[in-house]
């Protein structure tokens, strides 16, 4: 046990020579009063003497314990600032100088602050768009994303591809937008088209299709800066994909906080397999109207686009280690969703038409040539595998 600041110099002198005074008259009363053989006040005295020690050693103990919470709980909140700040030089990527501007979010309840850069953009860093069904099943899902992703404002700007009014009123009064589905196959959106529109109505350096079972925490906004920030987004096109974090049954109140969050993903997730991927975040530049017209919520569309990138030489990111994406499991939809549906085969069906012959193995986010991962300075750094 470290020496207490208050048992220092003069007060620990003053204290000695209190309690040895203390002890000379106990000692004497001892002599006077109570006769040779009664123990009870010397009794009486030592367990004064060890309940005073006792309650040195708690209060040092207890005042310890809260400094150290206190630092953990400034560095939680420093912790976003650290990957704008002074950034590590000696990281693969050297990052452009910005100027930062602190925003303080605390919109539903999150608490949350989020430092951001000024990009000298009029808009949001990440325009996300999911499309769904509407479903009693899957209500309490949906719910949670459209509260979750809402967090994220003005950053995010979320679009919901739809053509119910009822989903599009729905969705409209939680701040998100709504845009129709025009191109579809067997009835399922075509993802460049959703990707194509998306530009045509916001303008935002990054644009993501991401499933609409996803939530996601202050790491998503942590890990754009850094892509952002690399020459792989500001000298060429990127493509970044990763894995999601299984977690059964979120609540409500859960998913409308990222400390929640996180802390049950630690608690009761679990990691899913490289093949399968939820999101998929790219640059404008990305070739989207070189894509095939594959089909979202079908196996096989996620797995070739990194094929095909990694083909074109596109900069594929794996954002597993740095990004948290969990993915709302419930019993009876589970983690395999995709091939439980109708026409599950549709994407594998039109790839091969156009391409013959894939290696679906060489497109999980483990093929990836890039990969985020946190500095020994808690910062988002992409390096090469």
């Amino acid at each position: 046990m470290s020496e207490h600041p208050l048992l220092t110099g003069h007060t620990r002198r003053v204290l000695f020579v209190v309690i040895g005074e203390k002890t000379e008259k106990s000692v004497d009363n001892w002599k006077m009063g109570c006769g040779n053989g009664d123990n009870k006040h010397v009794t009486v005295f030592i367990l004064t003497v060890l309940c005073l020690g006792v309650y040195i050693y708690l209060y040092v103990d207890i005042n310890m314990g809260i400094q150290k919470i206190e630092i953990l709980e400034r560095s939680t909140y420093d912790h976003l600032n650290l990957i704008l700040a002074n950034q590590d030089r000696t990281t693969v990527f050297k990052p452009t100088t910005l100027k930062p501007h602190y925003v303080k979010h605390t919109g539903n309840g999150s608490g949350m602050q989020f430092f951001l850069h000024d990009y000298n953009i009029s808009g949001p860093i990440l325009t996300i768009f999911t499309s769904w069904s509407k479903s009693n099943e899957t209500d309490l899902l949906r719910n949670n994303t459209v509260r979750n992703w809402s967090l994220f404002s003005p950053y995010l700007y979320p679009i919901l591809f739809t053509n119910d009014t009822g989903l599009k009123r729905d969705v409209r009064a939680m701040g998100w937008d709504s845009l129709p589905i025009i191109h579809a196959g067997k009835g399922v959106p075509v993802l460049k088209h959703m990707y194509l529109a998306a530009m045509e109505k916001i303008e935002s350096p990054l644009y993501a299709f991401v499933n609409g079972d996803i939530l996601f925490t202050q790491s998503l906004l942590e890990t754009l800066v850094s892509v952002l920030q690399s020459h792989l987004y500001q000298n060429g096109t990127v493509l970044v994909v990763g894995r999601r974090t299984n977690v059964l049954n979120v609540k409500r109140k859960t998913a409308s906080s990222f400390q929640d969050l996180a802390n049950v993903s630690v608690k009761n997730g679990s990691l899913f397999t490289p093949w399968g991927l939820d999101y998929f975040i790219t640059s404008k530049t990305f070739p989207w109207r070189d894509m095939p017209d594959v089909v979202i919520g079908r196996v096989g569309y996620d797995n070739f686009l990194v094929v095909e990138s990694n083909k074109r030489k596109i900069a594929v990111i794996d954002a597993t280690k740095t990004l948290l994406a969990v993915h709302q499991t419930t019993k009876k939809g589970g983690n395999f969703e995709g091939r439980k549906k109708i026409n599950r085969d549709y994407n594998i069906n039109l790839i091969a038409k156009i391409y013959k012959k894939v290696n679906y193995a060489m497109g999980t986010s483990s093929a990836a040539k890039y990969f985020t991962k946190y500095n020994s300075k808690s910062q988002v750094c992409i390096v090469k595998r």
